[in-house]
């Protein structure tokens, strides 16, 4: 792995800026009135901010839920996670495509310009993927896309108003529309679980 291409980010940082991104996008996230629409996000506006495009396709690898080419500027969902109409396929779904447009805003740009199609590799860790338990969490391309995720799909502020309120976890997720592992890892994160 190539020292340095990934820089820091705090979770502090990784929130800040995933407030901006919802307060030019979608607003109404922060306020609590709705639940992010990442599908959307990433058809319509993604390309124009990280010169990545969005497709699905039957072409990933078996096992893979979620991919982005920094050198051929694309990301790639696969068709049967992404055309799941069940209400489990579609919160998996959108957690997962989340974590993907992660990499796109903080990755693909610095991986491209090192030119290189991938500068790390990841195993399973605590339900997510990682790049290892020994790199710091700030300085790991993976915990960094899915403090992302977390911050996107359930703006702190808005979590913590509804855990003080007695929101239930499931209530957070019919709220936010993702899944329950999802779900219960950020407020674990946030201290609130």
């Amino acid at each position: 792995m190539e020292k340095n291409i990934i820089p820091p980010k705090s979770r502090k940082d990784i929130e800040r800026d995933a407030c901006f991104l919802l307060q030019n996008y979608q607003p109404g996230v922060l306020l609590g009135k709705e639940a992010f629409d990442v599908e959307a996000f990433a058809e319509h506006d993604l390309e124009d901010l990280t010169k990545i495009s969005f497709s699905v396709t039957d072409d990933l690898p078996l096992g893979v839920l979620g991919l982005t080419d920094p050198i051929q500027k694309e990301l790639w969902m696969p068709t049967f996670l992404a055309e799941n109409e069940s209400e489990p396929g579609r919160r998996r779904y959108r957690s997962t495509l989340a974590h993907e447009v992660g990499h796109c805003y903080y990755h693909a740009d610095l991986i491209n310009r090192a030119g290189q199609k991938q500068v790390f590799s990841q195993r399973k860790y605590e339900g997510f993927y990682r790049v290892s338990p020994d790199v710091k969490a700030y300085l790991d391309p993976e915990w960094q896309a899915w403090w992302f995720a977390g911050a996107i799909m359930m703006p702190q502020t808005v979590v913590t108003e509804m855990n003080r309120q007695g929101a239930t976890t499931q209530d957070l997720i019919d709220h936010f529309d993702l899944n329950r592992a999802f779900v219960e890892w950020r407020l674990r994160k946030l201290g609130l679980k």
